[in-house]
């Protein structure tokens, strides 16, 4: 289960935070074990319900990671890689302008939320019913002027047999959505191959991947890297290398300083977002 994961991982999430972007307002427990968090993102405004990691370790909440055949529950946490996505995405804010945005995985939908702020078009998918609910249940948070929340929320994911879209996104992000059992150390090699193959396919020529990942298991970084440069040129992005001083400064970060970006565009096309970061 995924309370034995995050007690497991503990360098996960220390003193509780999984993400480091400041509050507006202070946290609202829900009682059903979500939080509501009213993060400040640059100049936007961002409403978000999830579960708090920390209470994953120390309450009898649990997640099912899906491992044992029922719904992969672990999109309802915010976990905190999205820090490094999320800044990222504030870096290409000029040109997300004029972009079509899919995000992977999408669980919360927080990563997605902030690029609906910049980009022309946001889809979000997940292939777990639940996940979609609470990414419909985020978007109906968001402020007004962030326009109607949009209806465009898809069950596209990489299991076999799952649906995948008709059309190409100038960028397409996912953060931390690879889980495998931790015993195992490896992530799963066909896991990975559909993964790696949903974002060729969903990518548009000149386009640009951004995942957010947390090593967990001690080779499941190098699996993934080397995944994706069957199919992609890969720039790998340490923390420091993503988020400003004063998130980077902040006690308790050790899950994000365990977290990495990987960038990943086609060999020999333009890009239409600027990688030199």
């Amino acid at each position: 289960s995924l309370q034995a994961v995050a007690r497991r991982c503990a360098c996960i999430s220390m003193h509780g935070f999984a993400n480091f972007f400041p509050r507006s307002e202070p946290d609202v427990s829900l009682g059903d074990g979500n939080t509501l968090h009213k993060f400040g993102v640059a100049d936007f405004h961002v409403p978000l319900v999830a579960y708090e990691i920390d209470a994953l370790r120390t309450t009898d909440l649990d997640l099912s990671d899906g491992t044992d055949g029922t719904p992969d529950e672990t999109g309802r946490a915010l976990w905190p890689s999205s820090t490094l996505v999320v800044s990222l995405l504030l870096r290409f804010r000029l040109e997300l302008g004029s972009m079509d945005v899919l995000e992977l995985g999408s669980g919360s939908g927080f990563c997605g939320l902030v690029a609906r702020r910049m980009a022309r078009r946001v889809v979000f998918s997940d292939r777990e019913p639940k996940m979609r609910e609470l990414t419909r249940r985020n978007l109906q948070l968001q402020s007004p002027e962030c326009g109607p929340p949009t209806d465009e929320v898809a069950a596209y994911g990489w299991a076999e047999g799952d649906v995948w879209p008709t059309e190409r996104f100038g960028l397409v992000i996912a953060s931390d959505v690879l889980y495998g059992p931790h015993s195992s150390v490896r992530t799963c090699q066909k896991e990975l191959e559909r993964f790696v193959h949903l974002l060729e396919h969903s990518l548009a020529p000149g386009g640009m991947v951004i995942i957010g990942h947390v090593e967990r298991n001690c080779m499941a970084r190098a699996d993934l890297h080397e995944a994706l440069q069957r199919r992609f040129v890969v720039q790998l992005l340490r923390a420091d290398d993503c988020v400003s001083p004063e998130l980077s400064s902040q006690p308790g970060n050790f899950g994000m300083k365990c977290s990495v970006v990987l960038l990943c565009t086609r060999a020999g096309e333009a890009v239409a977002l600027d990688a030199e970061l």
